[in-house]
């Protein structure tokens, strides 16, 4: 047992943590509350100076709980006008509202609103150090919508929820106390101020109109979850149940949308292009050298994303006709040396409109389907260094092919790479399941016919006297004969222009040697049973 000065002293320790409970919960509440009323109120000052003119907020209710550290608002609403690039004159209106926001504070952030805030926030630039500000934070009922001459824009969410929220502590020291950083800050600085450790949108809705046409698209997300938000850098977002309505009507849909190892531009690359954007005039010319400029950086945007149930239909195609995708692949592991690979997976579109739109007759196929690989590596540190690049395609009932081929851009850019670079290496397999045949019984009258016009076709590209043309043109005619498998490989490097003008004069075989495998039916064999089926 404690003896009687002890427990004296024991009871006085307790009164007094009692009694400093009791001063907390009367004062630290309205602090909080009043600190939550002055920074909303200081959010236009803020803002200033961004492309938007913001009113003071309305906010109906403001509660703070000591007990639990949760802040409640209720019924906000911001709204505002857009201001024109050169900051004379509104080009529209601007207005958010929350029917209410809750967030469980930190202890750190609790303190932020009391005389000892100041003491507890860095100082310096945007960038220095992340400020944990609430535990968890829900909205619910958010809309967001702008209206200019040319555009109306109205996007909403039905929930948000975040957890592990994080501000950038110059950014915020500089929102609470009013203290002006030594630049800025500007909207990329706020863009890449905030870190969380998930995010999560539910009932998204996005409508676009331009009165002065009359046209409208609208998009709907379900759900988009994120997590690992650092500023830019975000480790992995999925959106589901995407759907968009086209101006023409059409109807566009996604089962899903991921991206892993997501890296948004470094601020300095971004900035130009936020620049052209805010001019009250935009240039083609300045904005896709921004663009340009915002991509440059060392590190891939998106390291790897993943589509699944795409569904599109075709716009003046027969009724129901719809290109569908099961499943898109992209991975991007390098900038520099580029490497690139995507996949795609049940890629399928009905033959009725292809023959529409490209007057293409695939005879006795009603659907094409295919699966196909695309991959790009470079093969030197720098930019202009040569790339390689590979892929293999596989159409049911079609054909399938492999090819190859390392281009060296020669110092050209992207644009004229392709036509004036140094191609080395390349090499095209392909075998023929069905769409020689299916090609021939389309165009031509008989088996005969198609026999003749394909040999007489492919003789004019080898038609040079030579024992590389003569061995080409055996080789594209056993194919013809019987289709199986051709392989091409390129004897040298060539230029692709160059090699146009090669091919053209009759010299294929100069450029390219042939072998071919000859396939179980004879070309005229294979369109007589395509026929058959097709009866």
């Amino acid at each position: 047992m404690f003896c009687p000065p002890l427990r004296r002293v024991a009871a006085f320790l307790l009164l007094t943590l009692i009694a400093l409970a009791g001063l907390a919960c009367a004062l630290v509440p309205p602090l909080v509350q009043d600190a939550a009323r002055a920074r909303l109120a200081e959010l236009p000052a803020a803002l200033a100076g961004h492309g938007v003119a913001l009113e003071p907020p309305e906010v109906e209710s403001v509660n703070f709980s000591l007990l639990s550290r949760e802040l409640a608002l209720g019924n906000v609403r911001l709204a505002g006008k857009l201001v024109k690039g050169d900051g004379q004159g509104s080009r529209g209106s601007f207005l958010a509202t929350a029917e209410d926001i809750s967030a469980r504070l930190t202890i750190r952030a609790v303190l932020l609103a009391t005389p000892l805030g100041r003491f507890l926030l860095p100082e310096g630039r945007p960038g220095a150090e992340l400020i944990p500000v609430a535990e968890s934070l829900n909205a619910r009922e958010l809309t967001a919508s702008t209206a200019e001459p040319a555009l109306a824009m109205t996007l909403s969410a039905t929930d948000a929820a975040a957890h592990d929220v994080a501000v950038d502590g110059a950014l915020l020291r500089g929102l609470l106390t009013g203290e002006r950083l030594p630049t800025g800050p500007d909207v990329i600085d706020w863009l890449y101020a905030f870190a969380a450790a998930d995010f999560r949108l539910t009932g998204i809705a996005l409508t676009l109109d331009a009165p002065a046409t009359g046209e409208s698209l609208s998009a709907s997300c379900a759900e988009a979850r994120m997590r690992g938000l650092s500023r830019r850098h975000l480790a992995e977002q999925e959106a589901r149940d995407i759907r968009c309505a086209l101006p023409d009507g059409q109807a566009i849909s996604i089962a899903s949308l991921g991206e892993e190892a997501i890296a948004l531009p470094e601020k300095a690359l971004l900035r130009p292009l936020a620049e052209e954007l805010a001019r009250p005039e935009v240039s083609e010319a300045r904005l896709q050298a921004a663009l340009k400029t915002a991509l440059s950086g060392p590190e891939p945007l998106v390291g790897r994303a993943v589509l699944t149930g795409l569904v599109m239909p075709i716009a003046d195609a027969p009724a129901g006709s719809a290109l569908k995708l099961e499943r898109a692949t992209l991975a991007w592991r390098g900038v520099t040396p580029l490497d690139q690979e995507l996949s795609l997976e049940g890629l399928s579109l009905p033959t009725a409109a292809l023959t529409q739109e490209a007057g293409i007759v695939l005879a006795g196929l009603p659907t094409l389907s295919l699966n196909a690989g695309l991959a790009v590596r470079g093969t030197g540190a720098g930019a202009a260094a040569p790339e390689h690049y590979s892929g293999n395609l596989a159409a049911r009932g079609l054909c399938s092919l492999a090819y190859a081929f390392t281009l060296d851009p020669q110092g050209y850019a992207a644009e004229l790479a392709m036509l004036r670079g140094t191609y080395s290496g390349a090499s095209l397999e392909y075998t023929d399941d069905g769409l020689l045949p299916r090609l021939a019984a389309g165009f031509m009258p008989s088996p005969e016919a198609a026999m003749m016009a394909l040999k007489v076709g492919l003789a004019r590209f080898c038609s040079v006297p030579t024992p590389e043309n003569a061995a080409l043109r055996d080789a594209l005619e056993t194919f013809v004969e019987r289709p199986g498998t051709l392989s091409l490989k390129a004897r040298k490097p060539f230029n692709l222009l160059e090699a146009i003008v090669t091919v053209g004069e009759g010299n294929a075989g100069a450029l390219m040697d042939a072998s071919a495998v000859a396939g179980p039916f004879t070309l005229g064999e294979a369109m007589r049973e395509i026929e058959g089926r097709g009866r």
